[in-house]
């Protein structure tokens, strides 16, 4: 599974940028295209609205055109009634969003090579490797 970073992941529950490619909802639904979402949804035919530039490039990736509190979204076809429902993706949360380096110590162990100790804002430890050449 590839890393929770931008654009695959989301900084916070209400991300209205996400720009990443899942294209399931979070009950494993296969979203819909956009551009034929589109043609039965009128207030959605507006490019501008889409992080993407427009309703064609977001393909069937999950969204946030509205700007909807709940985060990132799409719109599926019920097997039973083949109705087109919204349903909401919740992509990943970003890991990286609270591991900002706030402390950095250089620490010689025996040898030549350097290890770099970083303390994170959310206190983790993390070890950096630097051979010396």
């Amino acid at each position: 599974m590839p890393a929770a970073l931008p654009p695959e992941c989301l900084i916070s529950e209400t991300e209205v940028k996400y720009t990443g490619s899942q294209w399931t909802t979070m009950k494993g639904q296969p979203c819909l295209p956009w551009i034929y979402v589109t043609g039965v949804i009128n207030s959605l035919r507006n490019d501008q609205l889409f992080q993407n530039g427009s309703v064609v490039t977001a393909l069937n990736y999950c969204r946030n055109p509205t700007r909807d509190p709940q985060g990132p979204f799409c719109f599926v076809q019920d097997t039973t009634t083949n109705l087109v429902q919204q349903e909401y993706c919740h992509p990943r949360k970003c890991r990286a969003s609270g591991n900002r380096m706030s402390n950095v110590q250089k620490v010689l162990p025996q040898g030549l090579d350097v290890f770099y100790l970083v303390l994170t804002h959310s206190n983790l430890m993390n070890q950096n490797y630097e051979p010396v050449s």
